[in-house]
């Protein structure tokens, strides 16, 4: 530490990002985190020495430690465990990916993964490569995702992927969205939202929902489709708000590869949210914020 001043704070940067939490020598009174990504270390001085019945302020273990946010994921594979891979990506900012699952060997095993992650917004999500889920088809698998002690995502049953969006950026920092301007777009004063269908041969067993979760919410139903293998867009403008975006395939061999090359996009706020078409019989998405 030689050459830091008392006081400072001096971060290294490696390629990258993430961090978890631990401590220099206290004797040489600083600490620091790290993660393959950034070393920060806070210089303070030298500690005092404490007699042997005091015990450390509340003000002494906070100007010690950093901002963390315990998140826990759990994840139930089911018969086909290979199948099964997850991305955790701090949304803030330069966004990148904070976690990457594990290759899961091991059928109806439970993995639970603990972290300590800086304040943020994230997005977790899961996929499935066959287009099944993790339920109820090939066994009883599941997933979930605690967040500051709290539940913000879970399920099993998701077709060929699901995503969720939670926590809030840091003030100074917003969403990394990466807004693309769509000429055909109406204006809009609230929030624009695009679903792009590109039918296979049977549009007619092509079906989707959009619902708002906040509040009483409400949902938006699809159009019939009725053409196929040809694009169809629909645009809306609507509140501000954590939505669920679910497509059904009829038949359940999704639009896409088996009669035809069909897929699908749902862009929010200018960025893309979902998107696929080889989903079987379903797939969700989750975005936004109540």
């Amino acid at each position: 530490m030689e050459g830091i001043k008392i006081g400072s704070q001096r971060t290294l940067q490696e390629p990258f990002g993430g961090y978890y939490y631990c401590c220099c020598d206290p004797g040489n009174g600083c600490s620091h985190n790290m993660r393959g990504g950034s070393i920060i270390y806070n210089v303070l001085g030298p500690l005092p020495t404490a007699s042997p019945t005091s015990k450390p302020t509340t003000a002494t273990q906070s100007s010690n430690s950093l901002a963390c946010i315990q998140a826990v994921i759990n994840v139930t594979t089911d018969n086909y465990p290979g199948e099964t891979s997850w991305t955790l990506r701090n949304n803030c900012g330069s966004a990148y990916v904070v976690e990457n699952s594990t290759v899961y060997s091991i059928v109806n095993k439970t993995h639970s993964n603990d972290y300590c992650l800086p304040p943020a917004e994230y997005i977790f999500s899961i996929t499935d490569a066959f287009g099944d889920g993790i339920c109820c088809s090939e066994g009883l698998g599941s997933f979930s995702v605690k967040y500051e002690g709290d539940i913000v995502a879970s399920g099993g049953d998701f077709g060929s992927s699901y995503s969720k969006t939670f926590g809030y950026c840091p003030d100074g920092q917003s969403p990394t969205l990466s807004p693309t301007i769509d000429p055909d777009q109406p204006p809009c004063n609230q929030t624009a939202i695009k679903v792009d269908i590109l039918t296979d041969q049977f549009p007619d067993e092509i079906f989707w929902t959009l619902t708002n979760n906040c509040g009483n919410g409400y949902e938006l139903l699809s159009p019939e489709y009725n053409a196929s293998e040809t694009s169809q867009k629909n645009y809306y403008c609507l509140p501000s708000a954590e939505y669920t975006f679910l497509i059904e395939d009829t038949y359940g061999d999704g639009i896409c590869c088996s009669a035809g090359f069909g897929s699908y996009s749902v862009m929010y706020e200018g960025a893309t949210v979902a998107s696929g078409g080889d989903y079987g019989s379903s797939a969700n998405t989750t975005f936004g914020n109540c």
